[in-house]
């Protein structure tokens, strides 16, 4: 008869909106909570030595030229302040400050943070 099978097989229910949510997606205007700090060796950079990438997500941002942001590397941290937002990031281990340098990829509206690991 009619009504067999119905849509109670498998639902809506099934994986939902909160799976994976939050994590990245939480806090757009706290860029500080969805930086990513990540080792890499590249032979093109820091002459193969081990350094840090730091992506820092700046969304609506497209230049900062006009910004003149406070940008300060050191050996423990990265800091970076502008109009609406406010970046203190601590290494996971220090750093050589001397030869580190940041970049803004504008397609991405991202700060880049390149820290070569400091020499034990």
């Amino acid at each position: 008869g009619a009504g067999e099978g119905g849509a109670g097989e498998g639902g809506a229910g099934e994986g939902g909106a909160g799976e994976g949510a939050g994590g990245d997606e939480a806090g757009s205007s706290e860029p500080a909570l969805c930086h990513s700090t990540s080792r890499h060796r590249d032979s093109s950079k820091f002459e193969g030595d081990e350094y840090y990438k730091l992506c820092i997500p700046l969304p609506g941002v497209s230049t900062l030229v006009h910004e003149q942001p406070a940008s300060m590397i050191s050996e423990k941290q990265y800091t970076f302040k502008s109009s609406g937002h406010d970046v203190d990031v601590e290494w996971p281990s220090p750093v050589d400050e001397t030869r580190a340098h940041a970049r803004f990829v504008r397609s991405r509206s991202e700060l880049q943070v390149f820290a070569p690991l400091a020499a034990e």
